[in-house]
């Protein structure tokens, strides 16, 4: 089994996860068995597979596989179906949510899933003492079953969550601590898997162990490929069974690679790197990459150019346009929009090409992160260059 391994996977994806879904298309073809897997929870995550055409049978993620909610059918569950509305209980609707009161004092809070099919499916619930203080919210899965309690401290802080599996049985508990110099940690125990409760030191050390249980099939020795390295790479690296562990690197992995001997490395690489000992094998996307990197660390790992992503012959050709018929003078930059990707370079670059060439075009594609994309168009309005620079 080949497993290519991220942090999650949502409707706005970037590269990465567009040349994982291109890898599994390919390994599908070619009938060699591989999913993809992610290790953050989500409620509505099969909605995102289903969208991307990727089959339950192709995907696993943590939560999913300890809970045993891989395959489940979609259902609806409504609002109705969650809170029962007696003769001291009122209720008043605004928007997304149904505030309840029993006895004129706040009971509970229904919030309804925002573009829903059936307008009164349920999303969360809010659940309040006596008092009026946040006790406890449970939320519901996409396809329809309850699926986390999460549990409030007097000062309104989440202090424990439970993820459940059909049955409404707790099968991982997520404790929120502060360690001794006052910051949030997380620990994480595994309830009656396979007989055994197991309690972890973070996320990390949880996802160790669910490779190792993934690594099980086929007689052990599987292939993982970390895609992102950051996220999945201590937990593939300190794995406790024999497995082949692949570091893909997407990006350029050095911050400048003026020198490409001693440049400081590209932070989302570094802690790999720096434990090549751990790793059998390095995928670069160019050549070029692949002699950068054997330049500085030598062929041990051996190193592998695989191309990320391709189009297909059939889409280039039914999406060849005559050059007759194309735009001239236009540039398009396809990347998120983050600080990496340097979108805010190529838009002062082309305050100089404008100069040359009148009538250029540049055109940024991609979803933004956070607040790059008003920054971007702030950075265009700025250098007058609104006809010119589009997002």
């Amino acid at each position: 089994m080949y497993y290519f391994l991220n942090e999650n996977m949502q409707f706005a994806k970037s590269g990465i996860e567009g040349a994982e879904i291109q890898r599994l298309n390919l390994f599908n073809q070619h009938q060699i068995p591989a999913k993809i897997v992610t290790r953050v929870f989500a409620m509505n995550l099969h909605d995102v597979t289903a969208d991307a055409k990727i089959s339950d049978d192709h995907f696993v993620n943590l939560f999913d596989y300890f809970c045993g909610t891989t395959h489940v059918e979609k259902n609806v569950t409504t609002v109705d179906d969650v809170i029962a509305v007696g003769d001291d209980v009122t209720q008043k609707a605004e928007d997304n949510k149904i505030t309840y009161f029993k006895n004129n004092k706040l009971y509970r809070i229904a919030y309804l899933r925002q573009g829903a099919e059936n307008p009164r499916e349920i999303s969360n619930v809010q659940y309040f003492d006596a008092t009026g203080r946040t006790t406890k919210m449970s939320w519901w899965n996409s396809r329809g079953f309850l699926c986390l309690n999460q549990y409030f401290d007097n000062a309104g802080n989440i202090f424990q969550e439970h993820y459940l599996d059909l049955e409404g049985n707790v099968k991982i508990e997520k404790l929120h601590y502060l360690n001794r110099a006052n910051k949030e940690k997380f620990s994480y125990k595994l309830d009656d898997f396979e007989g055994v409760d197991y309690l972890f030191d973070g996320l990390h050390d949880l996802t160790r162990f669910f490779y190792d249980q993934l690594n099980k099939v086929d007689g052990g020795y599987n292939v993982f490929i970390s895609d992102r390295t950051t996220e999945t790479g201590w937990g593939l690296r300190h794995m406790e069974t024999t497995a082949f562990k692949v570091l893909h690197l997407h990006n350029n992995h050095l911050a400048d690679d003026k020198d490409i001997m001693h440049d400081r490395l590209n932070n989302f690489y570094a802690s790999s790197l720096n434990n090549l000992d751990k790793w059998d094998g390095i995928i670069a996307p160019s050549s070029q990459q692949k002699k950068d990197v054997e330049a500085r660390w030598g062929t041990k790992p051996p190193v592998f150019n695989i191309r990320v992503a391709f189009v297909k012959a059939t889409d280039v050709e039914a999406n060849k346009v005559p050059f007759a018929q194309r735009e001239n003078n236009l540039v398009v930059h396809v990347a998120r929009l983050a600080p990496e990707k340097q979108q805010d370079s190529s838009i002062k670059a082309f305050e100089k090409v404008l100069k040359v060439i009148p009538d250029a075009k540049l055109e940024l594609w991609g979803y933004a992160n956070g607040d790059v994309g008003d920054k971007m168009r702030a950075l265009v309005k700025e250098l007058h260059l609104e006809d010119s620079v589009l997002l």
